[in-house]
């Protein structure tokens, strides 16, 4: 028995070893953080989310919003010129008076929600934590911020009108990274803090759209109602204070806080890291506004510059300004001059 027993075991072929290459563990490694990232984003989903939304349309996932936005991107990027490539560009007049009445009309209805549903009433402008309760005041702001979120889709209908009109030189890149964004932001807004501090960057957001759209349906008019635009100069100059009041709103102490922070000392030190975030991302923004706008002025001046250069003749201060036209600069013009006295010295 024991002979028979120890043939048995003479006999066992050894198990095949199977060893880990760097190209298994570089995988399971990956897969491994995969698991650990899709295990982080259910519990955040699951547990740090708001659960009052969570049934809402579009807010179970990120990834319907994020569909549409992509679809959005291929649809006034590529399907829409394609279309209007070789077609006669639509007038909408018509069109164009509905939209903007109707984003009026919205825009003022949600401001008017905004003030009625805390900020002309109980809110407090230094610090207001998310009200995560069931009472009617805090559904309503939060039903609110859903309509908000809800309102950057019909948005779209600006690049589509432009694309369709075949306006394609103001769909620049800073137009489609506002409108891509916004709805992904305004989506993790309603699904973490619907209502509290951060609201009142909407409220401000809504009043501008107010005024905004309200300029553009009067534009749409035709040009017999231009006489009733006298305030156009000071619109964009409300855009900007727009934009850096609801950023500087998005960032600040209180809007993605629960409850108030009463420790002083821990309250500056918050205030004075989330300024610094926002000095360097508006200093980058900033940068790339001025890159955007006069890269393309430069561009041209250039081009009118080395145009006139080989002209073979002398420009006069007076020629050249009006050859390179009334948007350029006494530099530019200077430059001119100088550049024909190099290559054309006056003759002794």
């Amino acid at each position: 028995m024991a002979s028979a027993a120890a043939e048995l075991v003479v006999e066992r072929e050894p198990e095949p070893i199977i060893e880990m290459t760097d190209t298994n563990r570089t995988f399971a490694g990956a897969q491994g953080l995969v698991k650990m990232a899709l295990d982080q984003y259910t519990e955040i989903l699951t547990t740090v989310s708001d659960p009052r939304v969570s049934d809402w349309p579009l807010m179970d996932s990120p990834i319907p919003t994020f569909l549409i936005v992509l679809l959005y991107l291929y649809g006034v990027t590529i399907l829409g010129p394609r279309v209007m490539a070789n077609r006669k560009p639509f007038k909408l007049r018509g069109t164009l008076v509905a939209y903007n009445a109707f984003q009026v009309v919205f825009s003022l209805g949600m401001l008017y929600e905004h003030l009625m549903s805390g900020w002309l009433l109980d809110y407090s402008y230094k610090c207001q934590p998310v009200d995560y309760s069931h009472n009617p005041s805090a559904l309503r702001m939060a039903n609110l911020c859903w309509w908000y979120f809800i309102s950057k889709f019909t948005e779209f209908a600006d690049t589509i009108f432009f694309i369709l009109r075949k306006k394609d030189s103001q769909v620049t890149f800073l137009h489609l990274y506002h409108h891509s964004l916004t709805p992904l932001e305004t989506w993790i807004c309603v699904k973490f803090i619907p209502g509290g501090h951060g609201t009142l960057g909407n409220l401000i957001n809504n009043a501008v759209h107010v005024i905004m759209y309200m300029y553009y349906m009067v534009s749409a008019m035709g040009p017999e109602y231009q006489k009733y635009l006298w305030w156009k100069k000071h619109l964009t100059t409300v855009q900007l204070v727009g934009v850096l009041v609801c950023r500087k709103s998005s960032v600040s102490l209180t809007s993605f806080m629960r409850v108030c922070v009463k420790s002083f000392i821990f309250s500056i030190m918050l205030i004075i890291f989330l300024q610094k975030i926002m000095e360097r991302s508006f200093s980058c923004f900033t940068v790339f506004l001025y890159i955007d706008f006069f890269l393309p002025v430069a561009l041209a001046t250039r081009s009118s510059i080395t145009n006139a250069i080989d002209a073979d003749r002398f420009y006069t201060k007076h020629e050249a300004t009006q050859r390179l036209g009334t948007q350029s600069h006494c530099l530019g013009t200077m430059r001119i001059i100088r550049l024909r006295e190099n290559r054309f010295p006056p003759s002794a």
